[in-house]
């Protein structure tokens, strides 16, 4: 008997383990915008009955990306002493508390409390992914990395697409139910992540205080700037261009480059979980894509016809696949006690950038009356992805090792993955 305990698992019980690692993966990723995206299809409704301001509107918005750069670094202070697993549940509870204690809020400070809450759980959650994915699928970190970006990027469309219609009747039509209603998956991802998720033994011997990052790493600014470039150009484009559009004459374009720019990502995704594997350590994919990202930004502004909104689908096709390839940075470039951390830093860098590009768009618009002038911001981080990602480099030191990873992560099963259900 002693002998059979001390086999290795065979392949059957390894292949489950993973296909639940990929399971936990996705709906972690989709957790981490569910709750956030479920606000705009029912923010008239909140405008109408708390009488929101357009600067409450503003500071609602601008929350998530804030919470994003504030709280990442405590989050790899969380993971670094409790677990990855362990920092992923406690950010998905509060994420799930405060998506639903948005119902409750009787006025537009109440609105920002709750919303406060659920985007520090997020801003745990996020830099607790690259480790679980080095962690749960060590030979497979650009595939794994696809999955939960893949559920990410879901996560922003099934809010918006699946609000207006099914959900809204089923909860009486409020606003408050239907934001309290996508607090129901996320608890039980929170459940499902805490009953099945397992660290490896190989991953808790690794476990070490550090986690305050090393901001004279060039690599913290580096995969920071790459990633904020991501993000400043994706949410720039959805705030700036509807009003360049109608600022151009083509205001019913609006709503047609937005659906262009988000739906484009679900196809990207896609394909990054057949090639991100073989792409992921190759700067040209970061580049190429970097180059397909600016086109679409200059293509906004040079054309702001109809062919504006194949412009937007292209930006919104490079952003998805940058979004995946820069997320499995942290797991590539990072050995396994420091990946926390690097993860952190890159967020808290990438989401400051983003906010800065924001405001500066804004600005550059109202000082020159010029909505063009608003994309400068955009193209510039489009142009520093592009120039970042071509000279990117895996040395064989920061690269994962099959060889290094047996001694450092197991293969992943039912030990080192997640258990079996």
């Amino acid at each position: 008997m002693a002998a059979e305990l001390s086999r290795p698992p065979g392949p059957a019980t390894a292949l489950r383990g993973f296909a639940l690692a990929l399971v936990l993966l996705w709906l972690s990723g989709a957790a981490l915008r569910v709750t956030i995206l479920a606000v705009p299809p029912v923010l008239p409704r909140i405008t109408a009955e708390l009488g929101l301001s357009a600067t409450d509107i503003g500071l609602l918005t601008g929350l998530p990306s804030l919470l994003f750069a504030l709280a990442a670094v405590p989050g790899a202070l969380l993971i670094s002493r409790f677990g990855a697993v362990s920092a992923l549940v406690a950010g998905l509870l509060l994420n799930a508390i405060g998506a639903a204690a948005r119902g409750f809020a009787g006025s537009a400070l109440g609105l920002d409390a709750t919303t406060v809450l659920m985007c520090l759980g997020i801003a745990v959650m996020q830099p607790a992914m690259p480790p679980l994915v080095r962690e749960w699928a060590p030979a497979r970190i650009g595939f794994a990395t696809a999955v939960y970006t893949n559920g990410l990027l879901m996560g922003e469309l099934i809010p918006i697409a699946w609000v207006p219609q099914p959900v809204l009747p089923l909860v009486g039509g409020g606003w408050r139910a239907s934001l309290a209603v996508w607090a129901l998956p996320v608890l039980a991802t929170a459940l499902l992540v805490g009953a099945l998720g397992r660290r490896s033994k190989a991953a808790a011997d690794a476990a070490t205080p550090r986690w305050w990052p090393d901001w004279r790493d060039p690599r913290v600014w580096r995969l920071g700037l790459m990633l904020g470039g991501v993000n400043a150009t994706y949410f720039g484009l959805n705030g700036f261009l509807p009003g360049w559009l109608t600022a151009a004459g083509a205001p019913d374009l609006a709503r047609p480059a937005l659906t262009a720019l988000n739906l484009a990502q679900i196809p990207a995704s896609l394909l990054m979980l057949v090639l991100a594997g073989r792409l992921v350590r190759r700067p040209a994919a970061y580049a190429s894509a970097g180059a397909l990202l600016l086109t679409g930004v200059l293509g906004c502004v040079a054309m702001p016809g109809p062919a504006a909104v194949a412009w937007a689908g292209l930006a919104g096709f490079a952003g998805g696949m940058l979004l995946t390839l820069g997320l499995a940075l942290p797991s590539l470039l990072g050995a396994a006690a420091d990946v926390p951390r690097l993860a952190a830093a890159m967020f808290t860098v990438s989401y400051g950038l983003a906010l800065g590009a924001a405001l500066l768009a804004g600005r550059l618009w109202d000082l020159s009356g010029m909505a063009a002038m608003a994309f400068l911001p955009f193209a510039l981080a489009a142009l520093a992805v592009t120039l970042l990602g071509a000279t990117l480099r895996l040395r064989p030191a920061e690269a994962p090792r099959s060889r290094d990873l047996r001694a450092e992560v197991p293969a992943t099963d039912d030990r080192s993955g997640p258990r079996r259900p």
